[in-house]
């Protein structure tokens, strides 16, 4: 076999790796494709369009394979200019050297998509693992169970119900409207949340009904008579607050 592509410009590599694929031909005037089986040929008219696979050409005609399967020869003379520019680029490359940079191409094209979509799942799992730290929570837990998670790190995704200073507990202030108070849902019950006012004012602030969001904190749970005195329900002391929308592109 030949390996004269390796003198090829750069140009005509491109050219070469598209010279045996189908290909969309445009025609600058009225005029008709001459069949080169069953005679006969197919009229068209300036500015129409037909795909077809580039054969060869003869320096007047481009012969082209039609999506039919049948062949057939063009005026180059009616053909956009930008057709026989291609056709000037290609005609002197054999077949089986544009099939075989046509073949490199489609495993490079193919190699790239798989190294996009293999990037995009990664950045989903990381995405997806971000604010999972500590264990995985939900209200119904807290509530049931608050001995089993007090004092411990975990994450939980809710949506955002409303604000609630009066769920603060005074163990919690540190100071007059150092903490927000809110609620959350998540599918098996509410859960009353705090988060101290911070850099993450203005995305607490932007939270409205349905928002949905992954909380990450620390679970203060009285778990005795006297500490349900100063703490009657289960509380999320939250550190960290994401939007799901922006995590997942939802």
């Amino acid at each position: 076999m030949k390996t004269t592509s390796l003198g090829l410009s750069f140009a005509c590599l491109i050219a070469l790796a598209t010279a045996a694929e189908a290909k969309t031909w445009t025609f600058c005037e009225d005029g008709k494709i001459k069949m080169l089986s069953g005679g006969g040929g197919v009229s068209f008219r300036k500015g129409g369009r037909i795909d077809g696979d580039f054969i060869r050409s003869d320096g007047t005609n481009a012969f082209l394979k039609l999506t039919d399967g049948s062949d057939g020869s063009v005026p180059l003379a009616s053909l956009s200019e930008a057709d026989r520019a291609y056709v000037e680029k290609v005609k002197g490359v054999p077949v089986e050297e544009a099939k075989l940079a046509r073949e490199a191409q489609e495993r490079q094209t193919k190699n790239r998509v798989q190294a996009e979509a293999k990037a995009k799942e990664t950045a989903r799992k990381q995405e997806d693992a971000a604010g999972k730290e500590g264990m995985e929570l939900n209200a119904k837990l807290i509530d049931n169970f608050p001995e089993k998670v007090a004092e411990k790190r975990g994450w939980i995704d809710a949506e955002f119900d409303r604000f609630d200073q009066r769920i603060i507990p005074e163990k919690l202030r540190d100071g007059d409207d150092l903490y927000l108070g809110f609620v959350v849902s998540d599918g098996t019950g509410w859960l009353d949340c705090s988060v101290k006012k911070g850099k993450q004012d203005a995305l607490i602030m932007g939270l409205h009904k349905g928002t949905k969001i992954r909380l990450t904190g620390l679970v203060r749970a009285a778990v005795t008579k006297e500490g349900r005195e100063s703490l009657p329900n289960p509380i999320l002391k939250v550190e960290q607050i994401r939007l799901i929308k922006e995590m997942y592109g939802r």
